[in-house]
């Protein structure tokens, strides 16, 4: 009996910038025990930008974590890494799956051609 905390996905995939973005990513426990609280952290090119807690996660279920992050818009896209437990406060039955990757792109009110 142990959870396996797994981040499975993270929205929206456009962001808008110099302006505070909600990213979602929602996380399931895909193990057959109950999970006691945890951290989950955003990060943004390698870099954490929020880290929010979630205090427990029944088994087989899933909930919705909101993270707040503003972005200067220099960069047409960013890399988002969802890592759920970073501490390795809960004990899991995979380790390996803990962290989910998204490219993320930003929406300009003008284009530029390349």
């Amino acid at each position: 009996m142990i959870p396996d905390l797994v981040p499975v996905s993270l929205t929206p995939v456009t962001v808008v910038p110099n302006t505070v973005n909600t990213m979602t990513a929602t996380i399931e426990n895909q193990g057959n025990k109950d999970s006691t609280s945890f951290n989950v952290s955003l990060l943004v090119d390698g870099i954490v930008v929020d880290t929010q807690t979630v205090t427990s996660l029944e088994s087989e279920n899933s909930t919705n974590v909101d993270f707040h992050w503003t972005l200067d818009g220099t960069a047409n896209s960013y890399t988002l890494t969802v890592n759920v437990d970073p501490e390795n406060a809960v004990n899991e039955g995979n380790e390996s799956n803990n962290t989910l990757t998204a490219l993320v792109g930003t929406l300009e009110h003008h284009h530029h051609h390349h």
